[in-house]
């Protein structure tokens, strides 16, 4: 287990490693903690070096779907929600969406099937009408 700021400082690393073998942008789609968020800001800012970075802050997902965390015993690990990118119906994929903007996504990351689908335990989402996350970006210019 490493603290967010050890794990900034290793990113940090990574970052000018990425760019002195010659990658000038990179498109993260999905982290933890907000890491992704400040080390861009610091590259941006020119705090320290790296590529630029487009990010979308966390993935987002369905309760037990691909983007949801591993199924570690609750008692031991706490649920996560729409700020960790994981939604449930229509107004929560629409407040997500929102919330991953509010903290600096560049981008939207969606995992549209759910992890059982690939299991054949679930269908694929199929939509009537353009998904709630697509229309929650729309609000942002």
């Amino acid at each position: 287990m490493k603290f967010p700021s050890e794990k900034t400082l290793i990113a940090e690393q990574w970052a000018q490693r990425t760019l002195f073998a010659g990658f000038t942008t990179v498109r993260n789609v999905g982290a933890t903690e907000h890491i992704d968020v400040g080390l861009r800001n610091a590259i941006n800012n020119g705090v320290t070096i790296g590529p630029r970075i487009l990010t979308a802050v966390y993935s987002i997902g369905s309760t037990g779907g691909h983007c949801d965390q591993s199924p570690f015993p609750p008692e031991n690990v706490p649920a996560v929600g729409p700020i960790e990118g994981v939604c449930n119906g229509p107004e929560q994929c629409r407040e997500v969406v929102r919330q991953q903007m509010k903290f600096g996504a560049d981008l939207i990351k969606v995992c549209a099937q759910p992890a059982a689908a690939r299991l054949n335990r679930a269908r694929a989402v199929t939509w009537a009408r353009p998904p709630a996350w697509i229309e929650g970006h729309a609000m942002f210019p």
